[in-house]
């Protein structure tokens, strides 16, 4: 929902509600105090904070930052949420997708637990899943809490992604070949694609059988989706062969 909201927000998870994504991606990470803070970079820059990583500082002083006003007036006095206060705003109406953020091995088995953690406590680990580009942590989390389904986040990979032993792969939306597909569903692991912005993407990504589409804007690549699953046969062909006069298949 961060194309209107702020990234990460509570009201970007109510936005992608109201817009009926399926699920929420978020990002958590561990600031000074131990608390699981929702936040994508590593420091805090971008939301106004300075160069100061959030396991520098704690989560009241990360708490006096306005994330909203950034975005827009209406959102002022929006701030950064909780894994606790997100899983509670999701409840039953959307299942979240949490990826872990460690600062470092230091922290990546500690960060894995006391996300496992808050999810049983929350009561939803059939609403959850987690991913991470910490393989080390993705593990760790499925040993303490095997009904939990892991996926490994790659933006560049060398080898190939099928063989790793998660539930399924975040792959950039490039990446997310037919090939690649393919493979990975032979070890029953569906593949997903980021950030899709562009929907002309829908169709060729669909052609190539990912199984989830990650996007900032769910209500645009929804209204993409079910329009290119209404095309009958003749009209997906003229479609596909146009998408690779444009390159993009």
């Amino acid at each position: 929902g961060s194309t209107h909201a702020p990234e990460n927000s509570l009201a970007a998870l109510r936005r992608a509600i109201s817009d009926r994504a399926d699920w929420a991606e978020i990002d958590v990470q561990l600031s000074r105090d131990s608390v699981l803070v929702v936040l994508h970079d590593i420091d805090l820059a971008r939301i106004g904070g300075g160069p100061r990583r959030v396991d520098s500082v704690t989560l009241n002083e990360i708490r006096e930052l306005d994330i909203g006003s950034l975005f827009g007036p209406e959102f002022a006095g929006e701030r950064v949420p909780t894994l606790e206060e997100m899983l509670t705003t999701a409840g039953d109406e959307i299942r979240m997708n949490i990826e872990l953020k460690p600062h470092g091995r230091h922290d990546e088995l500690n960060l894995a637990e006391r996300v496992v953690a808050a999810i049983q406590k929350a009561g939803m680990v059939d609403r959850c899943r987690i991913c991470s580009q910490s393989y080390r942590g993705l593990q760790h989390a499925r040993g303490i809490e095997p009904r939990l389904q892991i996926g490994f986040i790659a933006g560049a990979s060398i080898g190939d992604l099928a063989q790793l032993n998660v539930d399924f792969l975040m792959v950039r939306q490039e990446a997310a070949t037919s090939a690649l597909v393919q493979r990975a569903s032979l070890n029953g692991m569906p593949v997903h694609a980021w950030t899709v912005s562009d929907p002309a993407w829908v169709a060729p990504l669909l052609d190539r059988g990912v199984a989830n589409i990650i996007t900032d804007d769910p209500a645009m690549i929804r209204r993409r989706w079910e329009e290119v699953r209404g095309l009958d046969p003749m009209e997906r062909l003229l479609l596909r062969a146009r998408n690779e006069l444009a390159g993009i298949q």
